[in-house]
Order: C-alpha cells, then sequence, then structure tokens
C-alpha cells in the first residue's frame, strides 16, 4: 500500500489599512486645539496662532491645519499649516479687526478663541509761540484707517488720563489737533488715542513728554 501524504500550505495575508484623516476624524477621537497670541494685538503685527491635533490621546504629525476666523458660523480660511512630530502647529497672522478666530482638521474643529485688535497710533509734537501764547500742535496717523473717528488728546493727572483735545480723522486716516498751552512752567506727559470701537480694541500712542519753561 502506498500512503500519499498531502501538505497544504496555509498563506495568511494580513491587510494594515492606514485610515486617513477624515476617517480618523470620524471616529471621535480627534482633538484640535487653538491657543491665541498674547492680547492684544496691536496692527500691523504678525501673531502667532497655535494648538495642537490628538487622536485618541496621541499627537499626529504630518497633518493640514486651516486656520481661520469664524463669523455667523462661516469659516473663512486665512492659513494652512502642518503639524509637527508632536502634534503641535503655529501659523501666522496679521490680524486687522476683533474677530473669532478657530481651526480645522478635516471636519474636526478646534475650540474658538477671541483676538482683539489695537490700532496703531502715532503722535508727534510742534510748538508755536506768539508773545504769551503757546500753542501746541499734535499730529499722527492710525491704522488701520477709520476716516471720520474721533482721537483724543490726553494728559497725565497723576495715575489717570484727562482728555484735554479732540479732533478727528481725514480720509487718510491722519489727525492735525490744536491746544493751547497754559502760560506757566509745567512738565505735561501726553498720549493720543483712538477710543475702543465694535471693530478695534482702544489704540493709544507712546507717550510723549513735553516741558514748559516760562522765563
Amino acid at each position: 500500500m502506498i500512503r500519499r501524504t498531502c501538505v497544504i500550505s496555509a498563506f495568511v495575508v494580513v491587510v494594515t489599512v492606514m485610515l486617513a484623516a477624515p476617517a480618523l476624524a470620524a471616529s471621535g477621537g480627534g482633538v484640535l486645539t487653538v491657543v491665541p497670541p498674547r492680547l492684544p494685538v496691536i496692527y500691523p503685527m504678525n501673531v502667532p496662532i497655535s494648538g495642537s491635533l490628538t487622536v485618541n490621546g496621541l499627537p499626529l504629525a504630518g497633518e493640514t491645519v486651516r486656520v481661520g476666523q469664524t463669523a455667523g458660523g462661516v469659516f473663512t480660511e486665512v492659513v494652512t499649516v502642518t503639524t509637527q512630530t508632536d502634534g503641535t502647529y503655529e501659523a501666522w497672522a496679521k490680524p486687522t479687526v476683533n474677530a473669532t478666530w478657530t481651526a480645522f482638521w478635516g471636519d474636526v474643529g478646534g475650540n474658538e478663541v477671541a483676538i482683539t485688535v489695537a490700532p496703531r497710533v502715532k503722535l508727534a509734537l510742534s510748538h508755536l509761540r506768539s508773545d504769551k501764547k503757546l500753542t501746541e500742535v499734535f499730529s499722527g496717523g492710525v491704522g488701520p484707517s477709520h476716516a471720520g473717528a474721533s482721537v483724543l488728546v490726553q494728559k497725565a493727572v497723576g495715575a489717570a488720563w484727562k482728555t484735554i483735545a479732540r479732533g478727528r480723522l481725514d480720509a487718510g486716516s491722519h489727525y492735525r489737533i490744536v491746544w493751547t498751552v497754559p502760560f506757566k512752567t509745567a512738565t505735561y506727559t501726553l498720549r493720543a488715542i483712538l477710543p475702543a470701537h465694535a471693530d478695534n480694541a482702544q489704540g493709544t500712542s507712546m507717550k510723549a513728554k513735553l516741558r514748559v519753561v516760562i522765563q
């Protein structure tokens, strides 16, 4: 009798399925965080908006994150960045107005953060004198443009500020304000401000010193 042995080799095929970002997102394991820059932002600063991306608690590298503004439930992309090996990202943007910012990875949205923007206010001083009349001329500009808005010139009174003169920005967002200076020896600390509006926080110029000496 001849015995025949049949050997059957079994091949096991292991298929590794790589899930794309949207599939991971659909699993509910994706978490995207958004961290705003230090506030307030002064126009036209280029500032970082950062955060991290994790899936089921683990950092996800090499993924595209879209960063932008939201208004009325509508997202407007401003910049895209790629996550680093530790899952973090850093996007640079130049906010111009007060707005809500967030980020998206696929359909996964990050937390919303409010970024306020203070206008840049410039201040220059020049002096005029006619007999016993002293006149100080304050001039400068504001960016972004706030044509027609009121600009206040203030002097320091202790820890407070008192408005001493005011004017309006012209079509080019520039101002020229005149103040009749008391005819006495004194030193003043001055500044110009653009009061807060719905679209921007208060804009404040650098402080300026004015020393009056009557002889």
